[in-house]
């Protein structure tokens, strides 16, 4: 796994992401399109050596820029020479740019948005959706989801990622009740932390809270037990 920071001057996008070093061209190509909206057929590709990559636009121009070691822009990542905190830059090749000062924007009061009936609000007031849906009774918490536990947590995106239980309850950032993990790994999104209450404590990016219907608590061994060999 290899944390990198994915950044699209035409959509004025910066984000980190975490995949696999080895995930291939055509699977690369379909993520970058989930994060920066350019379609792989209009990307470029560049990776950039830098520290420096919160100003996204200075990072993108002012890095040294490190080429893949075969020459081949559609290689896989490792190709790359790839490491964590490496800025991969996406140029849009039809050189559409989301000039966002040119658009005219209109804003709407919320008190005049709740007033309309035709609004994405009322739909969902009407048909009680979301927020507005009745209280459902919540389920039973399985016995063996407490704090200490090894786990794995689901996610659809990329791949099941272990770790152990380090808090089960309620939040103030959200109803219901959630699981705190410490993953074996970087692939969390913060470190127990969440809108500045501290939950649990984690490093940096190994900390991560759950619906524990994502939650499977067994036997499931450290991460870096079966991983380490392929850890760049």
């Amino acid at each position: 796994m290899v944390s990198v920071w994915v950044f699209a001057p035409s959509t004025h996008t910066l984000a980190e992401r975490t995949w696999p070093a080895g995930v291939c061209a055509p699977e690369l190509h379909e993520r970058l399109e989930r994060v920066t909206g350019v379609p792989p057929s209009a990307q470029r590709l560049a990776l950039f050596a830098t520290n420096d990559v919160h100003d996204g636009r200075q990072a993108g121009t002012a890095a040294r820029c490190a080429q893949p070691a075969c020459g081949a822009h559609d290689a896989p990542l490792d190709v790359w020479g790839v490491r964590d905190g490496m800025l991969l830059r996406v140029d849009d090749a039809r050189g559409v740019v989301l000039d966002e000062d040119a658009v005219d924007k209109y804003e709407m009061s919320d008190e005049a948005y709740a007033a309309r009936a035709d609004s994405v609000r009322a739909f969902k007031q009407a048909h009680k959706l979301g927020r507005f849906a009745d209280a459902a009774p919540r389920a039973p918490l399985a016995p063996e989801l407490v704090v200490g536990a090894r786990c794995s947590v689901a996610r659809d995106d990329d791949f099941a990622r272990r770790g152990t239980v380090a808090y089960v309850g309620e939040t103030r950032f959200a109803p219901g009740v959630w699981v705190g993990v410490v993953y074996d790994e970087p692939v969390g999104k913060n470190d127990g932390s969440v809108q500045g209450v501290r939950y649990f404590t984690a490093a940096a990016r190994h900390g991560g809270m759950v619906r524990p219907a994502l939650v499977t608590v067994g036997d499931f061994p450290p991460t870096a037990d079966w991983a380490s060999d392929e850890e760049l």
